[in-house]
């Protein structure tokens, strides 16, 4: 691979470049500042941007003259289309190991956030104290945030979705799941009948993460064998209370 330098202004970025960047400027900018340019923007023959569009505008927001650049001119055009596109959405399928992430963080001092690493303030609280909340004050949170709270993990997400619980989770295994089913989304209240297929998955989306699954409706998973046991614990309570009526006690 050979990489040249080259003019900002001999650098062309591709007019229907369907990425939205601007947002990420200058946590790049920043990046740049700190550790240099070790990632070279790719163009075509005629100079227009293959991969790099938010590497350029960092460069030039940094007041850059020049730019480390590589020639793709082994790609064909449809290659280069492919190419363009691949290399922001095979991005977009890595995910975070949400626990790993939290170690290495705990053992960086400087300020992440400038490479777009949210950071939320600790608020201290008395027991029954609940800190003044202003009513236009931002959400910040959002569907997919995990966070670690001392030995426990939060999510905001969804339950009975694999891809969270698969987020949630990375490599790590529970020893016991206890829970009851989010019952808003699988009752049909107009006929009050419980959706079958909704339970199904809501135990199926955990196997592969905890052995020992207990649901608030008479089930119990083990393994991947199911099992129901709210009959036999009716039966012992009729039975305790047939002693305890017979007895007195």
């Amino acid at each position: 691979m050979k990489v040249i330098m080259r003019s900002v202004n001999d650098v062309i970025p591709y007019e229907n470049n369907p990425r939205v960047n601007d947002k990420a400027v200058e946590a790049v900018a920043a990046s740049l500042k700190e550790f240099g340019f070790k990632q070279p923007i790719v163009v075509d023959s005629s100079g227009v941007i293959v991969v790099g569009h938010t590497r350029l505008k960092a460069a030039k927001l940094l007041g850059m003259d020049k730019v480390p650049v590589v020639v793709a001119d082994d790609l064909t055009d449809e290659q280069i289309r492919e190419y363009r596109l691949a290399d922001n959405k095979t991005a977009e399928i890595a995910q975070w190991d949400w626990v790993k992430l939290e170690e290495e963080l705990d053992n960086i001092n400087t300020d992440m956030s400038v490479y777009g690493f949210e950071t939320y303030e600790t608020v201290e609280v008395e027991q029954d104290e609940c800190p003044e909340v202003k009513e236009e004050s931002e959400v910040k949170i959002k569907e997919g945030d995990i966070f670690k709270l001392g030995n426990h993990v939060l999510m905001c997400g969804d339950s009975t979705s694999e891809d969270d619980i698969r987020l949630l989770m990375g490599e790590q295994k529970a020893e016991l799941l206890f829970t009851s089913p989010p019952y808003s989304d699988m009752r049909s209240y107009e006929g009050g009948d419980l959706e079958v297929s909704h339970i199904a998955e809501f135990i199926k989306a955990y196997k592969e993460y905890v052995p020992y699954q207990v649901v608030n409706l008479g089930i119990k998973r083990s393994g991947g064998e199911i099992d129901t046991y709210w009959d036999e614990y009716i039966k012992q309570v009729l039975n305790s209370i047939n002693i305890a009526l017979k007895t007195g006690r």
